[in-house]
This record gives C-alpha cells, structure tokens and sequence, in this order.
C-alpha cells in the first residue's frame, strides 16, 4: 500500500484544517523512518512509522496531540522526540559503533586527501573498530568509552608500553567525531555519553625527546638489520614521517636537483630539499635500481607496515642506552631541532617537513630562543663606548 504524504501537522492551527481521515499525515524525520498525525472527531493523534531490521514496516502509537495548545497532550516537538526513541529500538536499535564508524570513515573518504583518507582507516579499521565496533550504538555509555580510554593506555601483549595519552586522544576524536555525525543524522537522541569524555590532559613524552650527535651515532650503529638502518638514517636527514619514508620509490629521488618528492604524506604532496650530505646518501641506495623501486624496503624487499618498526627501534635503543621513552618520532624532532639550530629559516623547515611554523615554535620554542639570540648577536658593534 502506498502510504500518502503530505499535511501541514507542525503546528495546532495547521493540524485543525486537515481532513479527518482514517490515513495518517506523514512528515519523514530520518530515511525510513516518519512521524504521522490522524485527525479524529475529537482532536488528534500521533503515529511513528519505521522498519525493523528485516525492513518491514512497524507502528507505534505515541499518544494524542495537544491540538488545544492547552498543556494536554504532544505537541509536535515532542512527538518528534517519542518517535525518534521508537525508532531506536526499531531500526536504529541494532545500529552498532561499528555501522557509526563506517558511515564517517565514507564521509572521511568524500572530503580528503588519500594520506589522511589512509590514517583514518588505519586507526578505524584496525583500532577503533575491534574493540569498540560491536557495541550497540543505542547502549553506548560514559562509562564504556571511559574504560576504553582508560585501557587503551594500559600495556598489552605486542604493546608493552601501551599507546601515548596524546595517540588516544587522537583515536578518542575520531570516535566522537563518528558518533557526532550520528546525532546530527539522528540516528541517536543523546550525545551527552560521549560529550562527557574528556581527553586526557597529559601528552605523550615522545615530543620531548632530542638525540644529541653522540646518541645518534649510538644509535644507528645498534640499528639492525641494515635496511631498517636505512630507514633511521633517512628519518634523521629529512624528518619526514615513517608512512612517507616507507611508501618512497627510487623515481621520488631527483639527485639534480637534490630533492625528494613526498607524493602521499599527511599534510598532501610536498617537495623535500635535501642536503649534500642527503643526496649522497639517497644516491648511494637509488644506484642500480629501478625507478619504480621502493627505496626503503625491509630486507625482504617488501614495503615496512605499521607497526613493523616498533621491536627493531625499541632494540636499538635499549642497545644505545638512550632514554626508553624514545620513539621513531623522536627522529623527526632531532632533524627539526638541529635544523633550527644551524640556522635554517623556520619557514622553509616547515615547508620541508609539511607542517606549520606555529607548530615548529610550539614545539621547538627551546631550541629557536637558542637560535634567535645567535642571530641577534651578529648585531655586536651598535653600541660603540669609549
């Protein structure tokens, strides 16, 4: 049966000019799911129509309106909000967090570039939605997310650190995100569960760590086998990010005019110019291969994943005796740092390493005071005194 449309049913004086009629004025809320009113004798009555999770047609009486603007009865406003719990436990009740995040990690892949479109899905795909993905969307609790949060930080198999405050705090956004777009899709009544959760306040101490020339040596010596030595060793001269250097092809290289091009990193595309020193090195693994070859590849040839850098640079650190807390990051914040102290413009080290310079002096204020007072000690000689 066709079910008719139509009606104006948002307001008392609209409702009292419609036909009584057995029918229901419908008004669509969400896709699938409508909010009816059936004029009667004496006054109205509110309908929600949905569909189960067969997708068959379901009803529900939701109690007469307040056609007398009286106090007595739904108005239309809250008609809308008693619909939408019937729809809940209709169709939306077996709508999971894992439905949520494939409809924003769709939405994530309209509206990006392919670098960014890769980390969400890596964190969606592989984090997010195996530990939290079979949770019913309409059960999700404060409490939930605030355990989640609270182990995601805890040491596990395979992950004896745990992951950073500040790398949950990433994974806590894209969640809230997700589920920010359900609500706005009305596919849930509440967001006050997740709204209450609060990232956490202390960062990750992986920033915070700087390899001196002595650790650096110390540590690519301990660095094995002698491919992912490679890899360090490019980290260091060009501070690109792991996922750029890994996903690097021999063709990337232009040795002419010393640079490398960054063709997916997660600001977009970028040129990377290099040093003597960089060119050298770059040439030295680009010789004799092909163009379409990767330039960092493990020792098997094949391309390093995710966490394939983890054990190897954990073991190199312990054997260098450096700080525990470091991580493959920490050799993009040595390459910024000792960059801004040999005096290169923040400007083009920001451009090199596609990121902002107000992210360079949030992070990297030490070293830049250190540098600015070099700088304005070429001005000695103003003041001339007897």
């Amino acid at each position: 049966m066709r079910i008719k449309q139509g009606g104006n049913i948002g307001s008392a004086s609209g409702r009292a000019k419609l036909k009584q009629r057995r029918e229901p004025y419908w008004v669509v809320i969400t896709r699938g799911c409508a909010l009816g009113y059936r004029r009667g004798k004496k006054g109205g009555t509110w309908i929600a129509r949905g569909t189960d999770g067969n997708g068959k047609l379901v009803y529900q009486a939701l109690g007469p309106a307040d056609d007398l603007n009286d106090g007595n009865g739904l108005t239309y406003e809250s008609a809308q909000a008693e619909a939408r719990r019937f729809f809940s436990t209709a169709d939306g009740g077996k709508l999971t967090v894992a439905d949520v995040l494939d409809r924003y990690l769709a939405h994530v892949r309209d509206h990006n570039p392919p670098s960014t479109v890769y980390d969400y899905e890596t964190r969606i795909e592989g984090i997010l939605k195996p530990q939290l993905g079979s949770m019913l969307l309409r059960k999700l609790s404060t409490l939930d997310i605030e355990r989640w949060k609270t182990q995601a930080v805890r040491p596990v198999e395979g992950n004896e650190r745990g992951r950073a405050p500040d790398t949950v705090n990433r994974l806590l956004a894209i969640l809230k995100a997700a589920l920010n777009q359900a609500w706005q899709q009305q596919l849930v009544d509440d967001d006050s569960p997740w709204r209450r959760v609060k990232p956490f306040r202390a960062a990750s101490t992986a920033r915070k760590v700087f390899f001196t020339s002595t650790q650096i040596r110390a540590l690519t010596h301990a660095c094995k086998p002698e491919e992912f030595k490679h890899l360090v060793q490019a980290a260091l001269l060009t501070g690109a990010r792991y996922g750029e250097l890994t996903s690097l092809r021999v063709s990337d290289f232009d040795e002419v005019h010393g640079a490398l091009e960054i063709r997916n990193g997660k600001t977009g595309s970028r040129t990377v110019f290099l040093s003597d020193e960089s060119v050298t090195f770059f040439a030295r693994l680009a010789k004799f291969q092909r163009r379409d070859a990767l330039m960092l590849p493990r020792a098997d040839g094949k391309q390093w994943g995710d966490n394939h850098h983890q054990k190897p640079f954990d073991h190199a650190v312990k054997l260098a005796g450096l700080d525990p807390a470091s991580t493959f990051y920490a050799l993009r914040h040595t390459h910024i740092s000792q960059a801004l102290l040999a005096g290169v413009n923040i400007q083009v080290l920001a451009e090199n390493c596609g990121t902002s310079v107000r992210m360079i002096e949030k992070h990297y204020g030490k070293f830049l005071s250190t540098d600015r007072r070099a700088m304005f000690n070429q001005t000695a000689g103003l003041l001339f005194t007897a």
